[in-house]
């Protein structure tokens, strides 16, 4: 897709519907709220990311996906197990109610820029495991981190949580920490 990806009135995506698809420019769905199962799985995204009234993405549904753009989607509340799977994200990913990260969503992720998720709550056992964050990671209402959430990552950025409570076994087992550690 070259240009502007636009589909002001489309608000669920399902499974496979843009299996290794690229888009070249600005994808911009203000009305999506569901992407299910795989449905941009070993995707590019080469613009910004732009839905604000995404709430839910599925079980696989950006697997090993690259985004050049900032990820922005204000309303998403949940990522679901292996959503982000072995994806890359040069921009910031900025979801500002994203309150659950399930179980292996980001494993073997890479972040170049700010994981901005300030009201984060939870994140599953192996979500964020064996990846790398070059930017800040800013979560500070996270509370809770489940079985090897974070083992072997690397952080060239902060880490501010303040707020955590709760951590599970070996959450940060062998992980890398080049900046502040703020819990």
């Amino acid at each position: 897709f070259n240009g502007e990806f636009e589909c002001p009135n489309l608000q669920a995506v399902g499974g496979g519907a843009f299996y290794y698809s690229v888009f070249t420019g600005v994808f911009n769905c203000p009305n999506l709220q569901t992407v299910d199962y795989q449905a941009f799985y070993y995707s590019v995204f080469d613009g910004e990311f732009e839905c604000p009234n995404l709430q839910t993405v599925g079980y696989n549904a950006f697997l090993n996906s690259v985004f050049d753009g900032e990820f922005n989607c204000p309303n998403l509340q949940t990522v679901g197990d292996n959503a982000f799977w072995k994806s890359v994200f040069d921009g910031e990913f900025n979801c500002q109610n994203l309150q659950t990260v399930g179980n292996d969503a980001f494993q073997n992720s890479q972040f170049n820029g700010v994981f901005n998720c300030p009201n984060l709550q939870t994140v599953g056992n192996y979500a964020f495991i064996n990846s790398q964050f070059n930017g800040a990671f800013n979560c500070p209402n996270l509370q809770a981190v489940g079985i090897n959430a974070f083992y072997y990552s690397q952080f060239d950025g902060a880490f501010e949580c303040p707020n955590l409570t709760s951590v599970g076994y070996q959450a940060f087992h062998e992980s890398q920490f080049n900046d502040v550690f703020n819990c």
